[in-house]
């Protein structure tokens, strides 16, 4: 019998694999998390760092891929011509 364990927590946020092979995407974790501002000086980047991170990453998705969903279903479209073609 094999054992599986799976952490039910809320997640802070989704990722994607392609994000990892993008440059851009490493240079703005790392900004990010170098220019993070503390309010409170004992509090740790750790406790804030992943809701602040998150809304960045949000904002740089939509500008970096954002309509994927238009461009996936008008490139399957022309897949489709081709096919007939």
């Amino acid at each position: 019998m094999v054992s599986r364990s799976y952490d039910w927590r809320p997640q802070l946020f989704r990722t994607f694999n392609y994000w990892f092979d993008d440059h851009s995407f490493q240079a703005l974790i790392v900004e990010t998390w170098e220019n993070a501002k503390v309010g409170n000086p004992r509090s740790p980047k750790v406790l804030w760092g992943p809701k602040n991170l998150r809304l960045i990453i949000k904002k740089w998705h939509k500008l970096k891929y954002g309509g994927i969903s238009s461009k996936i279903e008008k490139l399957e479209v022309e897949i489709l011509d081709l096919e007939v073609d």
